[in-house]
This record gives C-alpha cells, sequence and structure tokens, in this order.
C-alpha cells in the first residue's frame, strides 16, 4: 500500500535538498581551494628546486674556473 506523503513530510525533504544543496556547494568550494593548494605546493617545491639545481650549477662553475 503507498505511503502517503503529508505536507510537514514535503516540506522538510525540501528543506533538506536544500541543506543538501548548500553542502556539495561547500565541498565543490573547498576542493578547488584544495587544489589550489595543491597546485601552489607544487610550483613552490619546482622553485626549491630549480634554486637548488642553480646553486649547484654555479658551485661547479666556480670549481672549474679556481681550478
Amino acid at each position: 500500500m503507498p505511503q502517503k506523503t503529508n505536507t510537514s513530510d514535503k516540506t522538510t525533504n525540501e528543506d533538506i535538498l536544500k541543506e543538501l544543496k548548500s553542502i556539495n556547494t561547500q565541498l565543490i568550494t573547498l576542493n578547488n581551494k584544495i587544489e589550489d593548494s595543491n597546485l601552489l605546493a607544487r610550483e613552490s617545491k619546482n622553485s626549491e628546486d630549480t634554486t637548488r639545481y642553480t646553486d649547484q650549477f654555479v658551485i661547479r662553475l666556480l670549481k672549474v674556473k679556481n681550478s
């Protein structure tokens, strides 16, 4: 036998749907911030690696020059 849905149940379901949509939007925003943060971390690591390689290269050049 089918269940009858009263008005208060419908309102509650609509409220739940709105809340879930809001939570979904917040999760998407959070995910985008995490992706941005990860991208910045990778760029920072690449920058550190480049600096280290440049430093090593300059040290080698100085050693060759002083030889």
